[in-house]
């Protein structure tokens, strides 16, 4: 039979007449994640009429599942000294040292009385280590349409530049293109040296006579000789040269 982890405190006439705040803490350590049971046993006075308090626990400062009681008073003035008995689990109990306190305060709503705790009694705490509860879970049910598409989302960000890819193999040569037009004219070169002479060609036929040109000048010359008194019987008298 498996050892249970509890622990029970006890306070002889505890007789605490605070109205509001911790009344009594200590210190738990638990071996695992659990669900503690607790029950408290003391005696709770209250003196007012038309008035409550309330007696709860926390576990490290909080309330994550209520363990509470209450009394109320309604009509005339009243001052009942009873036993009272709190009792539930707290669910969600971390493993390792747990701060528990038992508090006493006002109900929400309400103003506040004159209370007191543990009077003339023994007041009990009792606390034990119990697992977690569980459940079982249902059959899961049917699919459910699903829904209409939403709105599209705005565009990303802009990622980053990749690496640059290795060199893909060349393509085959495409088709040859149309002939384009003839572009304008370029400005003439530079002339360059002078041949060599070449080989005299032979002689050409002589070509038809042309017909004579008119004279446009007369060609002359006249002689003079004065007082020439040559008196030569024979022989030549004078002699001109001329070219005509």
């Amino acid at each position: 039979m498996p050892f249970k982890n509890w622990k029970e405190c006890t306070w002889n006439n505890l007789d605490d007449s605070k109205d509001q705040g911790l009344i009594k803490f200590y210190f738990l350590t638990y071996r695992n994640a659990c669900s503690p049971r607790i029950f408290l046993t003391p005696t709770c006075l209250l003196d007012w009429s038309t008035d409550n308090k309330r007696w709860y626990f926390t576990f490290n400062g909080a309330v994550p599942q209520p363990i509470d009681g209450i009394v109320y008073l309604g009509g005339a003035a009243q001052n009942p000294h009873r036993v009272r008995h709190i009792e539930g689990h707290c669910n969600n109990v971390h493993k390792g040292k747990v701060r528990m306190g038992f508090w006493v305060g006002n109900c929400r709503g309400l103003r506040n009385a004159d209370a007191n705790t543990g009077w003339n009694s023994v007041s009990r705490i009792f606390i034990e280590e119990q697992p977690q509860s569980f459940y079982y879970g249902g059959i899961p049910g049917a699919r459910g349409k699903p829904g209409p598409p939403g709105a599209p989302g705005r565009d990303g960000r802009k990622g980053s530049k990749g690496d640059k890819g290795n060199l893909g193999k060349t393509g085959p040569q495409g088709p040859s293109g149309s002939k384009g037009s003839q572009g304008a004219k370029g400005e003439p070169g530079i002339q360059g040296p002078p041949g060599q002479k070449g080989q005299r060609g032979e002689g050409g036929a002589n070509g038809i006579p042309g017909m004579p040109g008119a004279i446009s000048h007369k060609n002359w010359k006249e002689c003079a000789w004065n007082n020439l008194n040559d008196d030569k019987d024979n022989g030549m008298i004078k002699a001109s040269s001329s070219s005509l």
